[in-house]
């Protein structure tokens, strides 16, 4: 199928014309996003370190447009994020779907585009997708006030007394952090019952694909030390909306209460750094990672959505005609 033509510089091109994730600039991408840039798919750090998942990007409508790759069922799939001509935007990408080799489904559609909307709910098949993100208060979590915190009060107050464990911001283009990080990651591969995962290595490579594009203004790379052994650290994101994103976070379990400590003491520094919530990230539709986050008493769950063809909409499958896109929506680097 050809697309529409583009001249890779930086921006986003007009759907049916995908960009590679490598092709598009950061502010390009942010300003598709807007404002709902905390949503953990839609986060360009996570599409530039987690590149084998992402595919390629386009703008349909004023929406973002992502394809993504699931290794687990080999199966391509498309998702858009945005609230402008919304029916016709899922329209038209399920239409398109075949064409472009994907499922004849729309997969972790964040719930800002489809709550409340009563066309999508009429025309399509809306259903929750089984992946989630979770949200931390921070003001909660820096005072552990009030009997939904008292199960965290004892295992931050456990770990205060059995450990002397050391807070403190390093820095992640460090090579001897580097090589503490990839080695923590390992252990907990170990405690998990998965060491020598192929996963393991993804995730370190991931992790280097991020911190070479990163802005480090906006990152916060906490640990926690035990002398000067590294048992925990978070990497994580501040959006500049009242979010913080986090992006990587590895404990040794050894240390009783390890996890709890270390988002105690890192709520109080996004605190300072102008955030008000911090999402921890999605569970990936694994009972045993959604159990743990919401351990973690979340303030809220950002839920997103699958959309399939409903009664109304069953005549598009596989029969897609491109439409000449309004170059006014396209996103372009200034």
């Amino acid at each position: 199928m050809e697309g529409l033509r583009w001249d890779g510089t930086g921006g986003i091109p007009t759907f049916p014309t995908f960009a590679s994730t490598e092709q598009v600039e950061r502010c390009a991408f942010d300003a598709a996003v807007g404002q709902h840039q905390h949503y953990a798919e839609y986060s360009y750090l996570n599409m530039r370190a987690w590149d084998t998942k992402y595919r390629g990007v386009a703008v349909l409508n004023g929406n973002l447009v992502l394809r993504f790759f699931d290794a687990d069922e080999g199966t391509t799939y498309l998702s858009f994020l945005g609230t402008r001509a919304v029916p016709e935007t899922a329209a038209e990408l399920l239409a398109a779907a075949a064409a472009l080799g994907a499922a004849p489904r729309l997969r972790v559609v964040p719930g800002v585009v489809v709550e409340g909307n009563g066309r999508m709910q009429r025309q399509f098949r809306v259903a929750e997708d089984r992946d989630t993100d979770y949200v931390l208060s921070l003001l909660a979590w820096r005072t552990l006030d009030g009997p939904i915190f008292a199960d965290i009060r004892y295992l931050v107050g456990r770990c205060l007394r059995l450990h002397n464990l050391d807070f403190r911001m390093i820095d992640p283009d460090d090579r001897a952090h580097r090589q503490e990080m990839v080695r923590l990651m390992e252990l907990r591969a170990s405690q998990k019952g998965v060491a020598g995962d192929p996963a393991i290595d993804e995730e370190a490579d991931a992790l280097g694909r991020l911190l070479a594009v990163a802005t480090k203004a906006r990152l916060v790379t906490s640990a926690l030390f035990d002398g000067r052994c590294l048992v925990a650290f978070s990497i994580d994101e501040v959006l500049g909306n009242g979010y913080g994103l986090g992006h990587f976070w590895k404990a040794d379990t050894s240390y009783d209460g390890v996890y709890q400590y270390m988002q105690y003491r890192l709520s109080e520094v996004l605190l300072g750094r102008g955030c008000t919530f911090h999402n921890i990230g999605q569970d990936l539709g694994i009972p045993a990672l959604a159990a743990a986050k919401r351990a973690l008493r979340p303030c809220a769950m950002l839920k997103k959505y699958t959309i399939s063809p409903g009664p109304g909409t069953d005549h598009l499958v596989g029969a897609w005609h491109p439409t000449v896109p309004d170059p006014s929506v396209s996103v372009s680097v200034a």
